[in-house]
């Protein structure tokens, strides 16, 4: 893949295949091209992905409703990792969160991914939960997960401004 900066831009729905297939490529419970369509159809729902030239590097699904927002699912490409391109989707996802009149971001992220838990941290995400054997992994294993939260418009602890934010 090239090391030219990603390109971020909306999921359209003729991406929906190939988001499919990274989704089975970096998660052990994929969701198919019809989840993620059925998902994106819905309201409050949005997605975005970053392109390296023209090959789908990452991508990042979330919703909107009242107050709230989520991240739903992000992945990125086993080759493109460790380039920025998980925090470039956060921070879209943010900018995307804050212009609908959401107050906090939430998401939950599996107890053995370190990196994620990491970045998540380096955002200002606070843990405020966990539930057990959340994640399905190989041979009928589980791994629990964290429940985080950001607060969008706290003004004692304003999130941290993220590039591209």
């Amino acid at each position: 893949m090239s090391r030219k900066p990603p390109t971020l831009c909306p999921l359209r729905p003729d991406d929906l295949e190939e988001v499919a297939r990274l989704h089975a490529v970096c998660l052990e419970a994929p969701w198919s091209a019809e989840a993620f369509a059925c998902l994106l159809g819905s309201a409050g729902s949005f997605g975005l992905q970053a392109a390296l030239g023209h090959a789908l590097a990452g991508f990042l699904v979330g919703r909107v409703v009242e107050d709230e927002a989520e991240i739903l699912t992000l992945v990125v490409a086993p080759s493109c990792r460790r380039r920025g391109l998980a925090r470039r989707l956060v921070a879209a996802a943010l900018t995307h969160a804050r212009a609908s009149g959401a107050s906090a971001l939430f998401l939950e992220v599996a107890e053995d991914n370190r990196p994620a838990q990491a970045l998540y941290r380096a955002v200002g995400f606070a843990a405020i939960g966990r539930r057990a054997r959340y994640y399905p992994r190989a041979e009928g294993q589980a791994t629990g997960a964290l429940n985080l939260r950001l607060g969008l418009r706290d003004e004692l602890h304003p999130p941290r401004r993220l590039q591209g934010a």
